[in-house]
């Protein structure tokens, strides 16, 4: 199983999401990521399955939760 990292502005927003995609059975780990990674200069990021990914997004867009792009593999 592969996991991806979602990139989110700051660690604020990021324990936010944690949260809410938490209480919607998705597990996922706040994790520091390198700026230089993201297009944006994201420091921060949660750390998910990829099979996850696409509900968490999806959960995020309903709950106007800001984020910046998806790294690692979704197949």
């Amino acid at each position: 199983m592969s996991n991806c990292i979602i990139a989110m502005k700051s660690v604020t927003l990021a324990k936010k999401a944690e949260r809410t995609l938490g209480s919607n059975g998705i597990r996922t780990e706040v994790v520091s990521i390198e700026p230089s990674l993201t297009k944006r200069g994201c420091g921060y990021g949660l750390n998910l399955s990829c099979r996850d990914t696409e509900k968490a997004l999806e959960l995020m867009r309903r709950k106007h939760i800001t984020y910046g792009e998806t790294l690692g593999s979704r197949r």
